[in-house]
């Protein structure tokens, strides 16, 4: 379920939404560390997530989906700005 504020403000406006709302999928992290993955999961999921959560914008709205992926909408971006953004922090 989408947090209020981002519901309400594609129900004003789907236009204006469009290209503001992202999916960022953390599932390259597993790749990355392959046979790893499960004694360094908890640590590395812990810090992608203190990194995404502090490259937001006070103004950027965000939902863990699930244990990897995040939605994040960013309203005071444009289209091409805030996948920049999402670019930027998946790059983190």
């Amino acid at each position: 379920m989408l947090p209020r504020e981002i519901s309400e403000r594609f129900a004003q406006n789907p236009t204006l939404v469009s290209g503001r709302l992202h999916i960022l999928n953390l599932d390259q992290l597993e790749r990355h560390f392959g046979e790893n993955w499960p004694k360094v999961k908890s640590r590395a999921l812990a810090i992608a997530e203190q990194t995404i959560i502090g490259g937001l914008g006070p103004h950027d709205l965000h939902v863990k989906v699930d244990e990897a992926k995040w939605l994040f909408f960013f309203p005071t971006l444009d289209k091409q700005a805030a996948q920049i953004h999402c670019a930027m922090l998946a790059d983190k």
